[in-house]
């Protein structure tokens, strides 16, 4: 009897803890799986929209790795933890409202386009005053994303 009793006293705090830990985890989102690996930033579409970085600044992403795993983002010459994903269905009409870009500016032909965003677009520090490129993407396909950073939009494609 005391035996049982000392089991179920080590179990149940067990069972307890496991069933935290699983909910605590969060389940990968399916844009997240697709985004996970290496892309490079191959070019800028050109639209009226353009906010954030300098000219110069622009040019200097144009070339570089934007890397996504199951946890972390790298860019910038930075890495960061991934804190969150937020996973959005957009249209043309919406992706107008929130960005003054048309989809035929940045080359999307599709109805909708999901947008994946990291970090609820806040983390690192690129050129001294704006979060890290790639916390803000659209899928184009599976091996070509749009980055929009600070109103620049990018076509960045993944590295085989």
């Amino acid at each position: 009897m005391a035996s049982q009793f000392r089991n179920r006293a080590i179990l149940i705090p067990s069972l307890l803890a496991l069933i935290s830990i699983a909910h605590s985890q969060k389940p990968q989102s399916d844009a997240a799986s697709v985004i996970r690996g290496t892309w490079v930033i191959r070019s800028i579409y050109r639209t009226q929209n353009i906010e954030g970085p300098s000219p110069a600044e622009q040019k200097q992403l144009i070339g570089s790795k934007i890397v996504y795993s199951d946890r972390s983002l790298e860019s910038c010459g930075q890495w960061v933890p991934i804190a969150s994903i937020d996973e959005h269905s957009v249209d043309s009409d919406d992706f107008l409202a929130s960005t003054r870009v048309r989809f035929s500016e940045v080359e999307i032909d599709a109805r909708t386009v999901t947008e994946v965003v990291l970090n609820n677009r806040q983390a690192g520090t690129c050129f001294k005053a704006f979060p890290l490129p790639g916390q803000d993407v659209y899928l184009k396909s599976k091996d070509e994303i749009l980055i929009d950073f600070e109103g620049v939009f990018y076509r960045a494609v993944r590295k085989k």
